[in-house]
Parts: C-alpha cells; sequence; structure tokens
C-alpha cells in the first residue's frame, strides 16, 4: 500500500479463504491497476477495513458465517464502499435483488474474470474515484498546486528522492523551497530521521563555520561547552542549506570538503567526524550568475547541483493563484469557525496581480483581507496595496530631479498612440475601424455593445496595431502584460 503515491489508485479489498480464488481475483485487480489488499476472514475484514479504506470489497459468500444483511449494515457507509458478493447460492442472489442495493453487484462463483473485470472498470471510472484524483493532483506531499510547471516539479521530486543525490532548489523568494526540501525528505528512505533546515543568509559571518560543523569548548570567546553543528544534528537524516549563495567564501570552502569528505570536524576540534548526512541547497540567485558575481565557488556548485530544481515563480502557475488562495482561505476558516468565502471579484484581482513576492506574499495578502473582511472576499487589501504602492512611485518619481540621461532614456521608449474609441448609432451591426486625418487607427463601436465585446474588440485592434508586440500592447492599454495575457487566454479559451 503506497500511501506515497500522489495520483492514487482505486482500492479493492478482497475477503476469501480460497487460497486460488483469492490469488485469482488479486491478479485481476493488480492488472487493473488497483491497490489490493487480501483477507481470509471477517475478523481480519474488519480490523483492516476502516484503514485501508477501499473503494471495492470482493467477498467469497462463504466467509460471510451471519446474517448478510447484518454484514451489509457493517459496511462503511459513509464511503458508499461497493461491495462485490461472489456467490453461486440462488437464496442469497434472491435476497441481494430484493434489498434493491445499488451498492451491491452479484458475481457468479466461481469467479468469472471477464465480469470482475467490468466491475472494477466502472469502479475506476466513477466520478467519485475521478473527483479524488482532482483533489490530490492538486496536492503533491505539502505543496499545493495543479499547473503544468508544479506537474513537473512533483515528478522530478519523485525521481529524486529515493536516492541520496545532493540536490540544489532554484526559484525566486516565496517559492516554496523549504517546502520542497521537507517534501523531497519526506519521499527518501530518511523520512524517518531528522530534517535541519538552516538559513545560510541569517547567520552573521562569524558564526556560520560553528553553526555549520560546531564547535568544542573553548574554541572561541564564549564557547562554554561543546556545541554540535547542524551536520551532526542531521545524522542519518536531511539538511537544508537555504540561501547558499549568502555563505562567505571561506565557509564554502569548508562546506566543499565537507561534502567531499562526508565527515566533519568541529571548529576548535582536532578530529573527523564521520557524516550520513544527506545535502539538499537552495538559493534565490541564478547559480550561474552568482558564481560569475564571486558569491558562489564554481566547484562547490557542481557538487550542489548533481540534481538541480527549479521552482517556478507564482506568476507562471496559471489557476494555481486560486487554488492557493482558496487553500490558506480554508486554513483561516478552519481556525476561525468561519466559512469566509473569495467573491469573483476577489478572484479576479488576484489573477491580474503579478506576484512578486510569489506564495508567501499571497499567504499573506489572503489573511490581511481575511481579517478585514466580514463574510466575502473582495481583496479589497491587494487592492489598496496597489495602490499604494502606484502613488509612491509618482511621489518618488517626482521628486527626482530631472537629468539628461533621464530624458533621453524617456525618448528612447516609442510614446503610445492615443487609440480613439467612439460610439455609433445603435443601428449599427459591426464595429467598424477607419482612419483619422493624422493617421491614428480609430475604433468605432456601436452604442449597446456590451462593455465585454467592446473590451476585447479593443483590446484585439490594439494588439494587431503593435504587431502582436504584448509588452507595447499593454503599455498603450495601460494594463500589465500579466492582465493583457489573462484577457487574450480567456478569448482564445472562449473560441
Amino acid at each position: 500500500m503506497d500511501r506515497r503515491n500522489f495520483m492514487p489508485n482505486p482500492r479493492t479489498l478482497i475477503i476469501s479463504n480460497d487460497r486460488h480464488e483469492c490469488h485469482q481475483l488479486t491478479s485481476i485487480a493488480e492488472t487493473m491497476r488497483f491497490y489490493t489488499f487480501a483477507v481470509s476472514s471477517i475478523e481480519h475484514f474488519r480490523k483492516h477495513v476502516h484503514e485501508f479504506k477501499p473503494d471495492i470489497i470482493l467477498i467469497n459468500r462463504q466467509v460471510i458465517k451471519n446474517n448478510l444483511l447484518d454484514f451489509l449494515l457493517q459496511l462503511p457507509g459513509r464511503r458508499k464502499v461497493m461491495l462485490g458478493l461472489i456467490t453461486d447460492d440462488p437464496e442469497t442472489r434472491e435476497l441481494v435483488k430484493q434489498t434493491h442495493s445499488t451498492q451491491v453487484r452479484l458475481l457468479d462463483r466461481p469467479v468469472q474474470s471477464q465480469a470482475i473485470t467490468r466491475l472494477l472498470r466502472s469502479i475506476s471510472q466513477s466520478e467519485r474515484i475521478r473527483k479524488r484524483r482532482l483533489r490530490r493532483s492538486r496536492r503533491f506531499e505539502l505543496m499545493v498546486g495543479s499547473s503544468q510547471p508544479m506537474q513537473q516539479v512533483y515528478s522530478q521530486i519523485a525521481k529524486a528522492a529515493p536516492t541520496d543525490a545532493t540536490i540544489l532548489i532554484c526559484g525566486q523568494s516565496g517559492t516554496g523551497k523549504e517546502l520542497v526540501a521537507q517534501s523531497i525528505h519526506n519521499r527518501s528512505e530518511r523520512r524517518d530521521k531528522q530534517f535541519v533546515a538552516i538559513n545560510c543568509g541569517a547567520i552573521p559571518e562569524s558564526l556560520i563555520e560553528s553553526e555549520l560543523f560546531g564547535s568544542e569548548k573553548g574554541a572561541f570567546t564564549g564557547a562554554d561547552k561543546m556545541r554540535k553543528g547542524v551536520f551532526e544534528r542531521a545524522q542519518n537524516g536531511t539538511l537544508f542549506l537555504d540561501e547558499i549563495t549568502e555563505m562567505g567564501m571561506d565557509a564554502q570552502t569548508r562546506l566543499l570538503r565537507v561534502l567531499e569528505e562526508q565527515a566533519v570536524r568541529r571548529v576548535g576540534g582536532d578530529k573527523d567526524i564521520k557524516l550520513n548526512v544527506r545535502v539538499i541547497a537552495a538559493t534565490n540567485r541564478d547559480p550561474l550568475q552568482a558564481i560569475e558575481d564571486g558569491q558562489l565557488r564554481e566547484d562547490l556548485h557542481y557538487r550542489l547541483a548533481v540534481f538541480p530544481l527549479h521552482i517556478p515563480a507564482l506568476a507562471e502557475r496559471g489557476d494555481d493563484i486560486i487554488l492557493l488562495a482558496n487553500h490558506f482561505l480554508a486554513e483561516h476558516n478552519k481556525a476561525h469557525g468561519t466559512q469566509k468565502k473569495l467573491t469573483d471579484l476577489g478572484i479576479e484581482r488576484l489573477r491580474q496581480y503579478d506576484w512578486p513576492g510569489n506564495v508567501r506574499q499571497l499567504r499573506n495578502m489572503v489573511y490581511r483581507d481575511f481579517i478585514i473582511e466580514e463574510h466575502h472576499l473582495e481583496m479589497t487589501s491587494l487592492l489598496q496595496y496597489i495602490n499604494d504602492i502606484e502613488n509612491t512611485k509618482s511621489t518618488t518619481q517626482a521628486q527626482q530631479p530631472t537629468t539628461d540621461a533621464d530624458a533621453k532614456s524617456r525618448n528612447s521608449v516609442p510614446a503610445p498612440k492615443h487609440e480613439n474609441v467612439s460610439t455609433q448609432s445603435i443601428a449599427n451591426e459591426t464595429v467598424v475601424e477607419n482612419q483619422s486625418s493624422d493617421d491614428t487607427p480609430q475604433l468605432n463601436i456601436p452604442i449597446g455593445t456590451s462593455l465585454e465585446d467592446a473590451s476585447k474588440a479593443l483590446i484585439l485592434r490594439t494588439l494587431e496595431h503593435c504587431q502582436d508586440n504584448r509588452t507595447q500592447a499593454a503599455h498603450m492599454l495601460g494594463i500589465s502584460v500579466k492582465t493583457l495575457y489573462n484577457r487574450l487566454q480567456k478569448y482564445e479559451d472562449a473560441d
């Protein structure tokens, strides 16, 4: 029973005291890719049914020693488990038919492979199983997300986790690199051992070596006792070194030696301590750029990046933004006993924002709006946050003196042409384009055109005018590039 599989197959519990029949049923179910568990008695059934949580139970009628109806009443009804009753007894078949139960299917004995296969196929294709798979596909260990970029991350984690390969996780701040590291640990053979995490950028350079490698008593002023470093504390487990590029070069040199020799010597010590630690490192910088900038040793990079793993920014994850927002909201609702929900307007505001702070920023913004709003979240806190930023930018730009270089820079960017949107008689049935006297394209939209259709016409015509340059089109329309991408995706999906 592999509970770690993130796309779980349906489950069948087999109850039969006939060894040959049990083997036959197990073989059919496993061929159909069911997780299969077999027991030989009702006592074992009662012991395992709630733990295993089957979708279907295949049972030999002879195993049921008491009244059949009593047994049916014992089934875990909340999950509506299907029961495949294998019998050659006419009285039993007639009794089941009289119950008109939709949960019980009669199967001939001896077992007919085709009948079992048809029943299992109907279970695996059922709406309930489909929905459960969908729910599970939205989560992977500690992470939430069903977008294609995250599915690729999940796949890479599943491949790398069972190994002892050193992993370098790269991604912007707030993308959840520590959750990725913890998920790798949870899927590894070390999952029952320690997971130790340390932020290398949060430790003063004078203390980083003693924090990593430990120190002996009297090794330096204030070292009044022996202290184990994180490598020793993570013995037999996993060590996560976050923000590895913030570590000084001297510490990086010693770290490389520890990784190569799989042994550590405490500061002030004279003997090596053998290690059995898996190391996962992370950085929010481009590693190659960090090497060029002198922030990361090239040889350490090669040693850490045995298996490189890139975590996408939240802006690249599509509807994961809404999925995560609802996930955070559900956590707050559970903690506070509320039932607050996101409104359509709130969802639209979440979609249109670029989220430079990634998942961390989204989580904090949802919490802020959860505190502010009474019942329905319209993400007014996000709107206020964006307005505050824009006002700050405008004030800062107004206070800065204009230089020749600034003027030259601004002049190098093509000024947007003002598109003229006018209205005509409602009798007009189509959107008409014409050319004004100053060669500026115009867009004539009939009165009565819906705001959505008018917006679509304006966006598509502006994009055409910009020769499909989306950055320039967004600039002319006064919206972000992300908003433009979202609108175009919406139009494409509608078509």
